[in-house]
Formats: structure tokens, sequence, C-alpha cells
């Protein structure tokens, strides 16, 4: 499996990992000749940078997960990461930028430890589960980014509306966003077709096609089930009125494994390993 898999490659973005900032580039081309020639004042001065806003996106994301995106406010985070307000808008020009990078941050972690996940060359769907598990620990538990829950009076609807429409003003940040998970989406193409290579899974289903299904379905299950918990929250409150509840963005860890096991299922007939 280790043959199988460049950590560098994905078509969305010319076979280089993507960029966000000068010390990303140097260090997507890293090496002794490399970094020979950087300045060492410059260099120096992008390492305390990076660990700023490292230091910074620490302190958005726990904000974000106990508080929700809606209701964090630059001033709560700049109080957590113990900067000035003005100091967090130099290295991020507002919230939105400032949760993308998180989000891009986040995509990477989680891709290493996809990564990892294949280089111990477990079963297919011990495989299959182990990136389910890496995902709902990095994106939908309660400590995670988008784990946190909306206090705002909101629907779910006029929420994501929201967060869309302020989200599209940063093209570039978005693209590599859409990179990163474009990279995530072709290693788990790489794991099918070695399944299949290897005679484990003989379900006749293009590869990226079968992956795009595996992503829907978690994604359909996952929506149904955050609207059932904002109806449950509508019908528990003191106000009836449809849309008014708070919308709790996160997915149990128990209704999580249920899923897997259902896509387990699914992929039973065409499955030839040892349980």
């Amino acid at each position: 499996m280790k043959d199988s898999v460049n950590k560098n490659s994905h078509p969305a973005a010319g076979g280089k990992k993507p960029e966000t900032g000068k010390m990303d580039a140097l260090r997507d081309n890293a090496g002794a000749e490399a970094t020979a020639e950087v300045d060492p004042k410059l260099a120096r001065k992008e390492a305390v940078n990076d660990m700023k806003r490292s230091h910074i996106m620490d302190a958005a994301f726990r904000v974000i997960a106990r508080d929700g995106y809606a209701n964090a406010r630059f001033e709560d985070i700049a109080e957590e990461a113990g900067f000035s307000r003005a100091a967090i808008y130099h290295y991020f020009p507002d919230k939105e930028a400032l949760f993308i990078h998180i989000t891009i941050r986040e995509q990477r972690a989680m891709h290493e430890k996809y990564l990892e996940i294949v280089e111990r060359n477990l079963p297919f769907l011990d495989t299959l589960k182990e990136f389910a598990l890496v995902f709902y620990d990095r994106f939908l538990g309660d400590k995670s980014l988008c784990g946190g829950s909306y206090s705002a009076v909101a629907s779910p609807i006029s929420v994501m509306s929201s967060f869309i429409t302020s989200m599209s003003k940063h093209e570039e940040l978005m693209n590599t966003s859409i990179a990163c998970k474009m990279e995530t989406f072709m290693l788990m193409t790489q794991v099918i077709a070695k399944a299949k290579e290897s005679g484990i899974l003989t379900i006749p289903v293009d590869n990226e096609i079968l992956c795009t299904l595996i992503s829907s379905f978690f994604q359909q299950l996952m929506m149904t089930k955050l609207y059932e918990r904002w109806q449950e929250a509508n019908e528990g409150g003191p106000d009836k009125t449809p849309g008014m509840a708070p919308f709790i963005p996160t997915v149990f860890k128990g209704d999580f494994n249920k899923m897997v096991d259902t896509l387990f299922v699914f992929f039973k007939p065409w499955i030839n390993e040892p349980k």
C-alpha cells in the first residue's frame, strides 16, 4: 500500500500540496539547498509569524468549538489567544478567512492520519472504519471544529446560507480547501483500487464513483440526523414557531457508528476478506 500512495499529489493542485503562506511554500519544497537560499532573518521572521498564526488558530478553534461559529467573536478569540484584536486582524483579515485557514489545517492533519492508517495495511473494512473515526473526531465530535453548538437563534437553512455567502469571498482559500479535500478523496480512491486489485473488493463500480457514493452516503445520513435533532429542539422549546430553536450541528458518536455499520452492510456482498 505504501508504494501506491503519493503524499503530495492530487489533480486540483497540479501535484503539489496547496499553499497558504510563504512558510508553507518553503516546507513543501524543503531541502538543504532551498533552505540555504533563504535569507536567515526572513526565515526567522516568517517562522515567528507562523507560530503566531498557529497560536491564534488554536485559540480560535477552542472558541468556535465552545461557542459555535456564528457566535465566535474576534474579541473572544483575541482574549483566548492573549493578543489584541488588532493583532488578530494583522494575521487574518476576517473571521471567515481565519475559519477557512483552520479548516485547511484540519483537513491536512486528517489526511496525514489517513496516510498513517493506510501504511498499517489493515483489512479493507477496518481501514474504512478508521477513516470514518478520524473524520468524526476531526470534524463532528463535540470538541471538534464543527461540533460546537450555535447558541444563536437560527434555522439550519439561514445558518448554512449565511455561512456559504461569507466564505465565498475568499476564493483562493476556498480553492485550497477544495484541493485538500480532493487529496483525501484520491487517497480513498487508491484504497478502493488496491482492494479491487487484490480481489478483496469485487463491487462492479468505478473507483471514483464508489468513493463519491461513500461520501454522499455519510453526508446524507448526517444531514438527516442533524435535521432530526433540530426538530427535537424545536418541539422541546417554549416557542413552537418553526425555525426558532437553536441549531446544534453535532452528530453523536453512537449515531455515527451506526452509519458506519450500515455502510458495511452495503459492502458485505462484495467483500472477500477474513472477518
